[in-house]
């Protein structure tokens, strides 16, 4: 328990951007999951439209102060590799890995 008034604000402050950061995250995650799951299941167009989408809402969370800009760059760079590789393996009509 805080010994000051300050302290006591300061922890409840933390808990709630915590909790934001975290739904923010787990958006951002869950967006990630289905643009690769998307890509499994082999359907072009709909893998597009949610690689858009995991990438804004991961250069949001950058704006936002909850990853770094080299962590969504990464994020975004696998992501887009994921995207080509599964192109190319269906131009070619190949199974990816």
């Amino acid at each position: 328990m805080a010994n000051h008034k300050s302290a006591a604000k300061a922890h409840k402050i933390s808990l709630v951007k915590n909790a934001r950061n975290s739904s923010i995250k787990s958006r951002m995650k869950t967006l990630i999951t289905k643009a690769k799951s998307s890509l499994q299941s082999g359907n072009a167009e709909e893998s597009v439209s949610l690689f858009r989408k995991a990438e804004s809402e991961i250069m949001k969370a950058t704006t936002k102060g909850v990853i770094k800009l080299r962590s969504a760059s990464r994020k975004v760079s696998r992501l887009a590799k994921h995207m080509k590789n599964a192109a190319l393996a269906a131009k070619h009509g190949q199974h990816q890995s």
